[in-house]
């Protein structure tokens, strides 16, 4: 996918992040590598949604529940579900929620790689059992995930 296709792009404090809309939904939203240009939000509800994401970045506040267009199969998104009701500051492992879901950790860290609404879909709460573990399948991106387990944990509570 091209910059172009994003609503918006923006900088955070952890890394650039693109969003894509679809009508009144979040389609994706997504950790861009490297330094992409930046863009003006194309979509009314853009604008709305790098405010509410730069709060939470910014003051730990949470996310508000917004519409999602996913795309995905009853297994993801069956996990996607689960990933949304682990609060903020709260993670699991890996393990923990595949005994909860009835299913292999493997299986689990597939469905978190595949998470198409980063942050909406809270696939950084999800650990491994003897520490941070990956995120996003990349091991140069646990950097992302490490800054955000511990910014949510100085706001929880």
């Amino acid at each position: 996918m091209s910059v172009q296709d994003y609503d918006i792009i923006s900088d955070t404090p952890v890394e650039t992040l693109g969003i894509r809309l679809d009508g009144d939904a979040i389609e994706e939203v997504v950790w861009l590598p490297g330094n992409e240009c930046k863009d003006n939000p194309r979509h009314p509800l853009a604008n709305r949604l790098k405010s509410d994401i730069l709060y939470f970045l910014d003051k730990g506040v949470p996310l508000p529940e917004v519409k999602m267009n996913l795309y995905g199969s009853a297994f993801q998104l069956m996990v996607w579900r689960a990933l949304q009701s682990i609060m903020v500051g709260d993670v699991m492992s890996y393990g923990q929620l595949a005994k909860r879901l009835n299913t292999g950790s493997r299986a689990i860290g597939q469905a978190c790689r595949t998470n198409p609404v980063v942050l909406f879909i809270p696939c950084h709460r999800i650990v491994a059992a003897s520490g941070v573990g990956g995120y996003m399948g990349k091991k140069n991106r646990i950097n992302i995930k490490s800054w955000l387990l511990e910014h949510e944990r100085k706001y929880a509570g």
